[in-house]
């Protein structure tokens, strides 16, 4: 395995890794008492109920990107070994 491949991963993971910390720092903020939810939330009660959908949708969009990503970085290092060997034979 090259370093490049893995490199390629790798970013995707930090991405995923830096989007998902900056949802969970606008949606939770620390304060002295430790995480509350913010105030945004409490004056439009009426979102309340759409969270659960949202984390959901969002959880199958993040789920659903993740596999896409790994099956192109699967078939792209299989496509790479098959055209090594062919060019090995000729």
């Amino acid at each position: 395995m090259k370093i490049g491949e893995v490199t390629k991963m790798g970013m995707t993971s930090a991405l995923l890794l830096m989007v998902s910390s900056a949802i969970g720092t606008f949606i939770l903020s620390s304060s002295a008492n430790a995480f509350t939810f913010p105030n945004w939330l409490f004056t439009n009660a009426e979102l309340v109920p759409l969270l659960p959908a949202l984390l959901i949708v969002g959880g199958f969009i993040i789920l659903t990107l993740s596999y896409v990503s790994w099956r192109k970085y699967k078939g792209e290092k299989q496509n790479k070994q098959e055209r090594k060997e062919r060019s090995g034979t000729n």
